[in-house]
């Protein structure tokens, strides 16, 4: 997995659809995505990166990023993206997340950018759950970078448990 762009990324209409999406769901749904503020820089079929900046609210006693922000961004990294597929598929989905894991490397001390490379899975997931009309559940890698440091500072192995809907 190679590290991500910091730079601004040029207007992209997805992208803009894709932020109104995640703002309008924080509002409804889970407050604590628009409290900590993630914004979606890149989304595809195959990869979603987002990035929450280092600021106050979303920081711990050492001015680095706190745990709660983290799991936000695995979360969002993760769940968005099925979210995103499973639209684009025209498919309706229920998720959740069945297990947790997160390996923290370094301290963030930077704005943070997440990234779930796992679009092609996912989708398999959800076709495979509306072909057998069950849930099923896989591991999704997510990745957390900053731009000051050449590796992740954060790595996350989130159990997506997702069915079909009609």
């Amino acid at each position: 997995m190679n590290k991500p762009s910091f730079e601004s990324p040029a207007f992209d209409k997805a992208r803009l659809i894709a932020n109104l999406g995640l703002w309008g769901f924080g509002l409804a749904k889970v407050p604590m995505i628009t409290y900590v503020g993630p914004k979606i820089c890149r989304i595809d079929d195959d990869v979603l990166e987002m990035q929450i900046k280092h600021r106050w609210r979303n920081n711990n006693h050492l001015k680095s990023l706190y745990f709660g922000a983290f799991a936000v961004g695995a979360d969002v990294a993760g769940g968005f993206l099925a979210y995103w597929i499973a639209r684009k598929l025209g498919i309706k989905i229920t998720l959740a997340f069945a297990s947790f894991d997160a390996e923290f490397k370094r301290r963030a001390h930077g704005h943070t950018i997440f990234r779930c490379e796992e679009g092609a899975l996912i989708r398999q997931m959800i076709l495979q759950s509306r072909e057998r009309g069950e849930r099923v559940t896989r591991e999704l890698n997510i990745q957390a970078w900053t731009e000051e440091e050449p590796a992740p500072v954060a790595v996350f192995k989130l159990g997506l448990s997702l069915k079909a809907i009609d």
